[in-house]
């Protein structure tokens, strides 16, 4: 069994001690009032503590031991089907919201491709309350945790819709059209995938984080070649991007007509968001 004194002032190889404290406030209702007056011991089921701190010493996330994860002002459902929402690709929600509000788009339609936990779209349909949101994911496991997060926020399929495919090739035999695209799109290389963090590496599902291009542009690739097919006049496409791949990304974007090219900075002032117009 654990240690809880040690636990709480000492923590444990890959455990903080802000991490231990929210441990302890978030499944046992703990907070540091009751540890300041020694009265928090009886709240403690220490089996089940000693069960989480097994687990994440093993490296795995602390969101899909407890199976949450926060986002803007939202928590998610997330366990290993799904990516684990990064606070940086909330400036992907805001830029979207963004757009929206500054070219007066009435009931926008977006989609957002590789939808994963469905933290974007769930984030946009309730902040956009007139938009409809179609969600894609080539991974019917992630459409489910989607689904479970759907329901947390009572979002209808009317509203916001998930839909099992391969990118935008789902809509080729339709006649919907988009006002924005917007994605947070595998684009590791290969190369780094394999030196990423044993949390990521052993846990997060590859197909979230792999792109199959050697360069790691393969979606936007495929995207700036394919959008106008799918995207209204003047549409918008909203990317998250690897902090090294701006560059890149806006010579893509330019050889395929698009203009107005913005890219955004994430809080650690990484290249992290790139915006343009069809």
């Amino acid at each position: 069994m654990i240690n809880i004194d040690k636990f709480l002032k000492e923590g444990y190889e890959n455990i903080s001690e802000y991490e231990a404290y929210y441990i302890l406030s978030k499944v046992f209702g703990v907070n540091k009032l009751d540890i300041a007056l020694g009265d928090f011991k009886n709240k403690i089921d220490e089996v089940k503590l000693d069960e989480i701190i097994k687990r994440r010493l093993k490296h795995e996330p602390l969101q899909y031991i407890l199976n949450e994860s926060d986002f803007r002002h939202y928590s998610f459902f997330v366990d290993e089907r799904v990516l684990i929402p990064r606070p940086e690709t909330e400036l992907l929600v805001d830029k979207v919201i963004e757009i929206v509000k500054i070219n007066k788009i009435e009931t926008p339609k977006i989609v957002d491709i590789g939808t994963g936990s469905g933290s974007i779209s769930i984030s946009l349909a309730i902040e956009i309350s007139d938009s409809i949101i179609y969600s894609v994911d080539i991974s019917k496991q992630a459409l489910e945790v989607a689904k479970i997060n759907m329901d947390k926020y009572s979002i209808n399929s009317d509203k916001l819709k998930l839909i099992e495919g391969d990118r935008l090739e789902v809509f080729k035999n339709t006649d919907i059209k988009f006002d924005i695209l917007v994605s947070n799109p595998p684009y590791i290389k290969e190369v780094d995938y394999l030196n990423l963090d044993k949390n990521v590496l052993d846990y997060e599902p590859k197909i979230a984080l792999l792109d199959q291009d050697q360069e790691g542009t393969g979606f936007y690739k495929y995207f700036a070649e394919n959008a106008y097919k799918f995207l209204n006049k003047n549409g918008f496409v909203c990317f998250e991007i690897a902090y090294h791949q701006a560059i890149i990304v806006t010579d893509i974007l330019n050889k395929n007509d698009f203009k107005e090219i913005e890219v955004m900075k994430d809080y650690n002032s990484n290249d992290r968001i790139i915006v343009a117009k069809l």
